[in-house]
């Protein structure tokens, strides 16, 4: 399928099973895209809409949009559920709260609400994953919700929800990854997404004990989960789900990555990360504007040497290649930072090394307008 034709499908909500809809965004050239989803209960006494994560202000006029094309209103909206607190998931929570959603309610645990609560939503319209140890079941309804702590995955607070008819599972942060090939922009995920993926758990997840438990929480559920749905990156489904659990179980993030020693050989591996990273610079940049950035930066200077045109690390070797990225990257338009990024990433995966901590956020400018929703569809259901 050809990239506008993506494109224009991701313009609408996707239908990943019954009663449960993608209503994220993507965008080219982004990193890190942020996905929201809705969940469609239908009851003898009226249909209940459950937003899971509902995303970013970058995200919501497109995310909202597409929740009105499936209820009609906003205000239909009876649940929000928030894995954790950061701005990526709680900083549409205040306007959908008190401005378009006046009956909907807020599910989230005792952690999370206690950080939350500063956004100043009142907490009469909070409800505590702690109440519903058994889950969630709804009159006149046949569906049911687990919710599955999955603690430190990758804040204290955080939990999943299992759909336990449709046997999915949203996860948050836990199983989200970067989106390394800017032109990959398929839902759905494949093996060469499990790049991006490590890649967000080395920098975001706590350490590998907390992925073991978590994941041993996932893999008691019956019937056993099919489908993995992150906040970040792409959809897991099929084989992959049994496959990415198994490395999850295995892979070393975060604390488990510090190190107080650094021998020689492992300073000249990150050095030839170094020199990869600056012959892409060269191709893309020139060579004269990515050495001048480089030897322009005092900091930088001080932990590197040059031997014959080669870059030699002293000292703080993923300082220094994190260092090399800003300064390569700072002036230039995503499209062209995000090669150079990626090639980092991609540089280090390959050398066995952890990935450098780079910049993520969106490059866009966002305006108050953007907080407001189209106007429905008069073809969208009432």
């Amino acid at each position: 399928m050809k990239m506008d034709e993506l494109m224009a499908d991701y313009e609408l909500p996707v239908e990943l099973c019954p009663g449960v809809f993608w209503v994220g965004r993507r965008t080219k050239d982004e990193l890190l895209h942020c996905n929201s989803y809705l969940i469609e209960i239908e009851r003898d006494v009226g249909t209940l809409y459950i937003l899971i994560d509902p995303g970013s202000p970058m995200d919501f006029r497109v995310s909202s949009g597409k929740v009105v094309q499936i209820m009609g209103s906003l205000e239909r909206l009876s649940l929000i559920t928030i894995n954790h607190q950061d701005p990526d998931i709680i900083l549409t929570l205040p306007v959908l709260l008190n401005r378009f959603s006046p009956n909907a309610l807020v599910l989230m645990t005792e952690n999370t609400w206690r950080l939350v609560s500063h956004t100043g939503i009142p907490k009469k319209r909070v409800r505590l994953v702690e109440q519903f140890q058994s889950g969630l079941r709804f009159k006149g309804a046949k569906r049911e919700l687990k919710l599955v702590p999955t603690p430190f995955c990758h804040f204290t607070g955080a939990f999943a929800i299992y759909d336990v008819s449709n046997r999915i599972l949203f996860t948050g942060d836990l199983f989200g990854g970067v989106t390394l090939n800017p032109h990959m922009l398929e839902l759905y995920a494949t093996e060469q997404n499990w790049q991006g993926i490590k890649m967000f758990h080395e920098l975001y997840m706590p350490c590998n004990s907390a992925l073991r438990h978590a994941v041993e929480q996932i893999t008691r559920l019956e019937p056993p989960v099919e489908i993995i749905a992150p906040q970040h990156g792409s959809i897991i489904k099929g084989r992959l789900v049994r496959e990415f659990l198994n490395r999850m179980k295995r892979l070393y993030v975060g604390a488990d990555l510090l190190t107080d020693q650094m021998d020689k050989t492992m300073l000249d591996t990150w050095s030839m990360v170094a020199n990869e990273i600056l012959e892409e610079a060269k191709q893309i940049l020139g060579t004269d504007v990515a050495i001048s950035r480089l030897t322009e930066n005092e900091d930088i200077l001080d932990m590197i040497d040059f031997d014959n045109e080669r870059l030699v690390i002293g000292k703080f070797p993923k300082q220094v290649v994190e260092s090399m990225l800003l300064c390569l990257t700072e002036k230039e338009v995503p499209q062209i930072a995000n090669m150079l990024k990626i090639k980092a990433i991609l540089s280090c995966e390959l050398h066995g090394l952890p990935a450098p901590t780079i910049d993520l956020s969106y490059d866009t400018d966002t305006t108050c307008e953007d907080l407001l929703p189209p106007v429905p569809d008069r073809n969208s259901k009432d």
